[in-house]
């Protein structure tokens, strides 16, 4: 009986060599340096900041239709910290208090609260305030408007929330760079 040999040409290991193994490793190493990581805490913060305005927005739309009253969002940017109130049973003059209108304050939010410099960049609503009225539909100062509200962190990235048309539709927005997505 005849063992096959070991020892000659047609043999061969199987595996890889440790220079295959170190020359991929460096290859996965250099790969990974060159992703441009765009996650952050400030841009998280500033999402869920987008985010729960958009959320209130809606809330407040519901709330005028289920109580059959005019509720409304009162931005405040001149103050530190910026804030925007949520108001039940707003009247529409504009003056930035609800409770002067009979209203109350459903509730108070504080941009510092998301920290990372978040803050409004623009607000583009008559009066910094957007009221919806029983049937769901925006009106300012009784004026039928469409608007929105930007809000911006200490790295510059934008979120806009806004209402694309007089029925009440919000919307979110996030700023590419050369457009609103």
């Amino acid at each position: 009986m005849h063992l096959p040999s070991h020892s000659g040409k047609n043999s061969r290991q199987k595996g890889y060599s440790l220079l295959e193994l170190m020359i991929v490793v460096a290859i996965i190493g250099i790969l990974a340096l060159s992703v441009n990581f765009s996650y952050s805490p400030a841009d998280s913060r500033l999402k869920s900041a987008a985010r729960d305005l958009y959320s209130n927005l809606q809330t407040v739309r519901l709330g005028a239709v289920k109580t059959s009253t005019d509720w409304g969002i009162i931005f405040d940017d001149a103050t530190s910290p910026q804030t925007y109130t949520l108001c039940s049973s707003i009247g529409p003059d504009g003056d930035g208090n609800c409770t002067n209108d009979g209203g109350q304050i459903e509730l108070s939010v504080s941009l510092d609260d998301y920290e990372s410099g978040t803050q409004f960049s623009a607000i583009n609503y008559s009066n910094n305030e957007v009221i919806f009225t029983p049937q769901g539909f925006l009106t300012c100062n009784s004026i039928p408007c469409i608007g929105s509200v930007e809000l911006t962190n200490n790295k510059g990235t934008l979120f806009k929330v806004g209402t694309t048309s007089l029925a009440g539709v919000v919307k979110i927005y996030k700023w590419s760079g050369t457009a609103w997505e």
